[in-house]
């Protein structure tokens, strides 16, 4: 049994080296052996327009009744995304590595890296940026893992910083300085202490979740997500105007939390980068519910979209700019701690999402 994120890591290192004059069906699986070691007994399977089927691990029975396995119990199958018309399963006798969402979110991941392969072979679809998009998914995998490391290379350098610049701080103010150059010292010590802030929130966010439900204080988290998202928010001049109900606390997975907000955050962010304008928070009680309110100033949603925008794959961007997975996953995420998400247009305009969570009090 292997864990769902190191199989998606083996997924991507395997999908990486893959060649264009390996044969299709032999590159193929290899990519589904990958998924099959998940589980005890599991199996994988993959389907694309024409004909071709392939099934590996524990395949016991032909397909049948639209079942890639019918002896086994439990089956996840998903379309690929993009240009490539298929389907990609999993199938075990039970999911013991992660949840069921946790699951579905691991499959989205891997049709996409699916889809990418197949889009750059010769034999396949041939989109002409698929391994460039397939590298830099490698790239931004490999970030991630070593995000720790980072941060321990900047902490050394940073520690320094803050310890001399309080030191240099203290001495200033004995010694009657003037208070411009008193400013500029407190200015050091500030940013040194925002840096550390930063990069303790980048290895928390980073560091693939246990899925351990604790109790969240939604403006820390709401705040983290912004500190993630302030570059681009100030490139696209975008302000932020924050209200939160204070003591405001939900029972959940902080950093799954966080990528929720980063998300939105970002959408918002997307939508307002050509106009800027105002990015309005808010967090609110309702009961026994928290209520959450993203709002933006930018185009809005088109009435034809908004029942559509949490589908899987759905998406308004430019072909290079997203398969569409980013809303479905905020709404598991938001459903797994027992919430509902909705979009709507504001009054005035701009895009208005509204989650709401169970509290815990």
């Amino acid at each position: 049994m292997a864990a769902l994120p190191a199989c998606i890591d083996r997924l991507l290192t395997t999908a990486v080296s893959l060649s264009a004059d390996e044969p299709l069906e032999v590159a193929l699986a290899r990519l589904l052996d990958e998924l099959v070691a998940l589980e005890p007994d599991g199996a994988a399977a993959l389907e694309l327009e024409g004909g071709l089927l392939l099934r590996r691990g524990s395949v016991g029975a032909p397909p049948r009744d639209d079942h890639f396995f019918p002896d086994l119990p439990r089956e996840l199958s998903l379309p690929l995304p993009g240009a490539v018309r298929g389907r990609l399963a999993f199938a075990a006798p039970s999911f013991t590595a992660a949840t069921h969402a946790s699951y579905e979110r691991g499959l989205s991941q891997a049709a996409a890296i699916f889809a990418l392969c197949l889009q750059n072979r010769p034999d396949g679809h041939g989109a002409d940026r698929a391994a460039e998009s397939l590298a830099q998914l490698d790239k931004l995998a490999r970030l991630g893992q070593n995000a720790s490391a980072i941060v321990h290379e900047l902490n050394n350098p940073l520690t320094a910083i803050l310890a001399y610049s309080d030191y240099l701080t203290q001495r200033l103010r004995r010694g009657g300085v003037g208070e411009a150059d008193l400013d500029r010292m407190l200015r050091i010590h500030e940013s040194a202490v925002r840096i550390q802030e930063f990069c303790r929130d980048l290895n928390d966010y980073a560091r693939p979740s246990a899925e351990s439900v604790e109790r969240v204080d939604l403006g820390q988290v709401l705040d983290r997500a912004l500190r993630f998202c302030v570059h681009g928010l100030r490139a696209a001049d975008i302000a932020v105007e924050r209200s939160y109900q204070p003591d405001l606390h939900v029972l959940g997975v902080e950093s799954s939390l966080t990528q929720v907000f980063v998300n939105l955050i970002t959408n918002a962010w997307h939508a307002m980068a050509d106009r800027g304008g105002v990015l309005r928070i808010s967090t609110s009680a309702l009961g026994d519910r928290a209520v959450i309110v993203i709002a933006d100033d930018g185009p809005g949603i088109l009435e034809a979209n908004i029942h559509r925008i949490f589908d899987r794959y759905f998406t308004t961007k430019p072909r290079d700019g997203g398969v569409g997975l980013g809303l479905s996953i905020v709404r598991q995420i938001v459903a797994e701690h027992g919430g509902a998400i909705g979009a709507a247009n504001g009054d005035e305009g701009g895009a208005v999402f509204s989650i709401e969570l169970p509290r815990s009090i």
